[in-house]
């Protein structure tokens, strides 16, 4: 499963192999994840959320970006899922999620929006 994650990097273009990353094969196609990368941005998000927590009205402007986020990784979810990079049952949840966590994280924002007003 694992092949020399480095070469595959350098082809495809990425540089951030040096920060873990890991090869996949899937029918042809090549696939390198960086972990480091990804667990960093995910590390600053959940830091930038916990700042927007202590006053969430007066902050609300970070829901907009979050609500990008969000949206994103659902829609590459589903991409991955349709194109058979990932098997389409196991990306299902993943959207229904995604559809679920953007109603909650766009009627927040009309909330808060509705009380600043």
């Amino acid at each position: 499963m694992a092949k020399n994650c480095l070469l595959d990097c350098c082809y495809c273009g990425l540089s951030c192999c040096y920060l873990g990353t890991h090869s996949y094969k899937n029918g042809g196609h090549s696939l390198c994840v960086p972990y480091g990368l990804m667990s960093a941005v995910a590390f600053s998000w959940g830091v930038l959320l916990i700042f927007a927590d202590k006053h969430p009205i007066e902050r609300r402007w970070i829901l907009i970006p979050t609500i990008l986020v969000v949206a994103l990784l659902g829609v590459v979810a589903l991409h991955a899922g349709l194109t058979g990079l990932i098997p389409l049952g196991r990306v299902i949840p993943t959207v229904i999620v995604t559809v679920i966590v953007l109603s909650i994280l766009v009627y927040s924002y009309m909330n808060a929006r509705n009380l600043k007003e």
